[in-house]
């Protein structure tokens, strides 16, 4: 009887030790399979608008005058999470005003640079603001204009004239993939007198642009 129960133990011990021996095995191997994966898996950069003092910060160096362009279709991630391609197709159709009843000063978003300096970028017409540079440098998005916040020195600076930089990066490396242009009027007025602001601020954007294009690609849209 004895040598029975002792029989039985032996086996399931046994057991238990094949069993765990299968498990272990199953484990490894999943854990090779996913590793195999993620490093067939090409990293996604992280990319984002910088103002010069956030380049400056980040990389320790002034950022080049050269873009690095992108070499054949991409894929990027934003900050959010949010993955681009920059095989999108064709450009977006700007955003317009169906009724036509939008005024020329009526300020879409504002930002205010380090030295205090409001920029607002009004709906504008054909000349001056949104309306302005969306039509015809196929530029929607507000992202870059964000970096003013981050910024103490423009890139130009003369008098009521002052011109921003916004520079998608790379964040990994510090390669810069567009250079976007912000055309400002710190004044109430534009300097031939043909717009004077109603709220007595500002006139703001009097045009954007990707700098080394017409238009800038319609992927820059994406990022928001």
């Amino acid at each position: 009887m004895r040598q029975g129960i002792w029989k039985l133990a032996t086996v399931f011990r046994a057991t238990l030790a094949l069993s765990a021996a299968v498990t272990a095995m199953t484990v490894s191997l999943q854990t090779a399979v996913v590793s195999a994966a993620e490093a067939a898996t090409p990293t996604v950069p992280t990319v984002a608008f910088l103002s010069l003092d956030d380049y400056a910060s980040m990389f320790g160096r002034e950022a080049a005058a050269e873009i690095q362009p992108t070499t054949g279709p991409e894929v990027f991630r934003t900050t959010s999470g949010k993955l681009i391609s920059t095989d999108s197709g064709k450009a977006l159709a700007p955003q317009r005003d169906p009724g036509g009843s939008t005024p020329w000063y009526q300020a879409l978003w504002a930002d205010t640079d380090k030295r205090g300096t409001y920029v607002p970028t009004r709906f504008g017409d054909a000349n001056i603001g949104y309306s302005h540079y969306a039509s015809r440098h196929n530029l929607i998005t507000s992202a870059p204009f964000r970096v003013i916040r981050n910024t103490s020195k423009p890139i130009v600076d003369q008098g009521a004239h002052i011109e921003y930089q916004a520079l998608l990066t790379d964040l990994s490396n510090g390669s810069i993939k567009i250079k976007v242009r912000m055309v400002t009027q710190a004044a109430n007025r534009t300097d031939d007198g043909r717009y004077v602001s109603p709220d007595g601020r500002n006139i703001g954007t009097i045009t954007a642009y990707c700098e080394g294009v017409t238009k800038c690609p319609a992927w820059v849209n994406q990022i928001t």
